[in-house]
């Protein structure tokens, strides 16, 4: 009994952890939409600096979701939840990534609004179609929600499609000598570090779907672009 116990209360552990890594992220996020609109360049910095933070929780989750496994060997649905927190936590820590670099980029790149304000529209949509994909990849796996997670990877196909968009903009307006190359590999860099964190965000969801179903929606997208294309 002492054993199922230790057992129930390092499972909670990890499940508190890996929200508050969710929560820490999520946060990260909303906070680069809201410094990059109001050009804040000292919270654009505090980004890149909590970064570390996000990183040392990941490795902490990893640690104990790992030794979870190997000390309590679970079965079935503990053994895809465990799964889950391991594929989830990494992928939140590849996000943190991804906003510590889009912070440092958009902070050298304020000037974009002035010399390309459609440029800059285009980022700024970008990242808030990022935060609601996240905000919904975080509210799938807390609630286990499958319906909701099958709905983020069409959602990224919009985040895709503005991501083309940037890149064409990119290379009309260097062409036309609008702005610089310099400026311009600017521009796709950012849009590039969007787009992962809204695949990264389905990538999630498919955890979700995978632990409560045991079935993986990736492949079952994939299938259906396929058969379009043919």
């Amino acid at each position: 009994m002492k054993e199922r116990n230790l057992a129930a209360k390092e499972f909670d552990q990890i499940q508190v952890l890996l929200e508050r890594l969710s929560t820490n992220v999520l946060d990260q996020l909303k906070s680069l939409e809201e410094a990059s609109t109001q050009d804040d360049t000292d919270r654009l910095r505090l980004i890149v600096e909590r970064d570390r933070e996000i990183d040392t929780l990941e490795l902490t989750i990893d640690r104990l979701a790992r030794s979870f496994m190997e000390l309590r060997a679970p079965l079935g649905p503990d053994f895809r939840y465990m799964m889950m927190v391991l594929e989830i936590a990494g992928n939140l820590e590849r996000i943190g990534d991804c906003v510590e670099y889009v912070a440092r980029h958009v902070s050298a790149s304020l000037k974009l609004k002035t010399l390309l304000p459609q440029g800059w529209q285009l980022l700024s949509t970008m990242m808030y179609k990022c935060r609601e994909l996240l905000e919904l990849a975080h509210s799938a796996w807390q609630r286990t929600d499958v319906r909701l997670a099958e709905r983020l990877p069409r959602q990224d196909d919009e985040v895709d499609t503005l991501q083309k968009q940037a890149r064409a903009l990119m290379i009309e307006q260097v062409r036309a000598n609008t702005i610089d190359v310099e400026l311009g590999l600017e521009i796709v860099l950012i849009a590039n570090k969007l787009e992962s964190i809204a695949d990264i965000s389905s990538h999630i969801a498919e955890s979700v779907v995978f632990v409560a179903q045991a079935r993986q929606i990736r492949h079952e997208k994939r299938k259906g672009q396929a058969v379009e294309q043919g």
